[in-house]
């Protein structure tokens, strides 16, 4: 069992919180069409996360248009506003432009609040002492995320990102060879986890809105990479106490694990 809090958003105050000091400034630029369509250019691009369905579903709902009638172009440094931090560290739900305009076309900057959000990962495996195998058995994931925007696109980041930790956790290593040669340089020697090698993702909400963010949002994008490596290293070592076994390092390979028998 791995709970976590993660630090999301990254404005100024988030910086200053962690000693860091950056610029952490981004816009919106809102275009409403005389067919009633609306064009939203974002200076921070997708990376997978879905930006494109939420920010559409956040501005639709904020206008009282149709979802579909919004276009958020993004990616395109001639054509978007400058984003000083851009897409990283759970911001860009966070991050969102917030003030109406009299017109039709309306811009603003915006420093977002420190926002944190939580959960736990919880991981239940199966170990063979002979060979060193681990078998993945159960995994359970809370998320406080505050607001949810999109139910399907969060839960689909939550699932993704706890896969990932396994991965990081008992499959993925990069190694050197005496000559310093890379030895995992395809997939073929460097081993990512697959379907079959994991049971569903069980998923679980906690919503405590942030009463810092327009609507309530925190960050989430990395919440479930987080916490899972540390679970599944903790539920391994329990496996394995009674030979005891520490986790000293990841990945637990069965090598790594034959090693330490």
């Amino acid at each position: 069992m791995s709970p976590y809090v993660e630090p999301t958003g990254w404005g100024s105050e988030g910086g200053f919180q962690s000693n860091w000091s950056f610029a952490s400034y981004d816009a919106v630029r809102l275009s409403i069409e005389p067919s009633g369509e609306v064009t939203a250019a974002v200076g921070s691009p997708s990376q997978g996360q879905g930006h494109e369905t939420t920010l559409a579903q956040v501005v639709a709902g904020e206008l009282g248009v149709r979802p579909q009638d919004v276009s958020v172009i993004a990616g395109d440094t001639s054509a978007t506003p400058v984003s000083t931090s851009g897409t990283r560290a759970s911001r860009t739900a966070v991050a969102r432009g917030e003030e109406p305009e009299p017109d039709l076309t309306a811009g603003r900057f915006h420093d977002p609040k420190a926002t944190y959000s939580n959960g736990c990962v919880v991981c239940v495996v199966e170990v063979n002492p002979e060979t060193g195998a681990v078998a993945v058995r159960k995994l359970v994931a809370v998320e406080d995320c505050g607001t949810i925007v999109n139910p399907l696109v969060v839960d689909g980041q939550i699932a993704g990102a706890v896969v990932q930790g396994v991965g990081g956790a008992l499959f993925e290593g990069i190694r050197y060879g005496a000559d310093g040669r890379l030895q995992t340089s395809s997939l073929l020697a460097y081993k990512l986890p697959k379907a079959a090698d994991l049971p569903p993702v069980e998923i679980a909400h906690c919503v405590s809105p942030s009463p810092w963010t327009p609507g309530g949002i925190k960050g989430m994008g990395e919440s479930g990479v987080i916490a899972t490596p540390a679970a599944v290293a903790c539920a391994v070592e329990d496996a394995l106490a009674s030979l005891g076994f520490e986790v000293e390092r990841l990945p637990l390979t069965p090598e790594v694990l034959a090693v330490a028998r």
